[in-house]
């Protein structure tokens, strides 16, 4: 079974970045090579469930940190910013 979200390679980047971690030291610490980590972050393979698990552990977050969605996060701005006054002739919806 393969899991990916929108955006689980740019938050895969962030934290190695973070970490300054090298793509070749980390796809070398998961037993991966660094070309098929690069696919990875930029979302063109889907990860599998072993992986997210090895990625996780090596950088001390649960697995759900990785997959979990900004979507709601994303909705919920969107909302404020559209609750503005200046909106307010606009007609919009939260559909």
């Amino acid at each position: 079974m393969e899991k990916s979200g929108p955006q689980i390679g740019g938050k895969i980047r962030r934290l190695r970045r973070q970490k300054h971690v090298s793509q070749a030291d980390l796809a070398s610490a998961l037993g991966i090579s660094a070309s098929y980590l690069n696919l990875l972050e930029h979302n063109r393979r889907n990860i599998t469930v072993p992986l997210l698990f090895k990625l996780a552990g090596h950088f001390g977050i649960e697995p759900g940190e990785l997959v979990e969605s900004d979507e709601g996060q994303l909705v919920g701005d969107l909302m404020e910013l559209f609750g503005d006054d200046i909106f307010a002739d606009a007609d919009l919806t939260n559909h």
